[in-house]
């Protein structure tokens, strides 16, 4: 007997879709290779998109804390995290941890984590916001 849970998975990821809880893209960026007098990246090079990673439908979330159930925070706190959790709407396993994640063409995160499902039907990305 066949278990999967593939058909399942799909249902509802359409289901996501069709919800609008996708509010949000996300491009995906390289470095360029341009290094220092020293070897390192050069800093003043701007990164490239990564080829077939942009305007990536997505669900961008402030990461959750460790804190426990009876701390509040207000909504200017929620809204100034440096950190993100990031949902994409499909499997990139290209995706790695020193690319760089532009969130609506308006801020731009270092990943500091990347995870898929075991379904390979989604991708999670940790970010931390990058200060220019």
């Amino acid at each position: 007997m066949n278990q999967s849970i593939t058909g399942d998975i799909a249902a509802m990821m359409a289901e996501v879709r069709r919800s609008g809880l996708l509010a949000s893209v996300c491009t995906i960026t390289v470095p360029p290779g341009e290094f220092d007098a020293g070897g390192a990246p050069d800093p003043e090079a701007a990164c490239v998109d990564l080829v077939g990673h942009t305007d990536i439908p997505c669900i961008d979330a402030p990461m959750g804390s460790l804190s426990g159930p009876n701390e509040k925070k207000t909504l200017e706190e929620i809204a100034a995290s440096d950190f993100r959790d990031v949902l994409l709407d499909g499997y990139y396993p290209e995706i790695e941890e020193h690319y760089r994640a532009v969130i609506d063409d308006t801020w731009t995160y270092d990943i500091v984590g990347v995870d898929w499902d075991s379904q390979r039907t989604q991708t999670n990305l940790s970010l931390k916001r990058v200060k220019l």
